[in-house]
């Protein structure tokens, strides 16, 4: 993760690729969908207000960090419908099925990138825009994040779906259990 949030973008390209990944990244994965139909109107107080696409659940205000503010600062204008205006334009969100053509079309576009990015930076393998949240949750629960915390991030309504991803490995923790299985 230092490395993707350390890279230096060589192309405009690329440069959306890695901020639509850093957007996603610091708002723990949300999909790309939902940051597509972002709009300057969805933001309050810091909190981002949406409908998740996925599950078509209201969210009570996700925040969102500097990193995330420092990228829709960089991409807003007060012209264009969306935030990530690029992404959609007008001319794919005429309904769910010119969106979800659109969000395919850009998925493949953005792997082609990461798999670049991936060789430019000697990953074994490649980082994709999903990775994102699974990365994000395991970081936040490894470094001791309150998993209910976890769970609202990830918009999830079940703490089991979140214990999934989060894909616990404190060692010591792990091992500290271990131990008590000494009678």
């Amino acid at each position: 993760v230092k490395k993707l949030l350390a890279y230096q973008p060589k192309s405009e390209g690329e440069e959306r690729a890695m901020d639509l990944w850093k957007f996603s990244y610091f708002t723990m994965g949300v999909n790309l969908k939902d940051i597509a139909l972002m709009k300057m109107s969805d933001i309050k107080d810091g909190l981002w207000f949406f409908e998740r696409a996925k599950t078509n659940n209201s969210s009570l205000g996700k925040p969102l960090l500097p990193e995330c503010l420092a990228i829709i600062n960089k991409y807003a204008n007060p012209k264009n419908r969306y935030v990530f205006d690029f992404i959609l334009q007008d001319r794919y969100d005429k309904n769910d099925k010119t969106i979800n053509e659109r969000k395919r079309d850009l998925t493949s576009n953005l792997r082609d990138w990461y798999v670049k990015i991936s060789n430019e930076l000697g990953f074994q393998g490649h980082f994709s825009f999903y990775s994102a949240r699974y990365t994000s949750a395991t970081i936040s629960a490894n470094k001791g994040a309150d998993m209910r915390a976890v769970q609202a991030n990830l918009t999830h309504s079940s703490i089991a779906t979140t214990e999934i991803y989060s894909q616990f490995r404190d060692e010591e923790a792990m091992r500290e259990s271990l131990e008590l299985l000494r009678v």
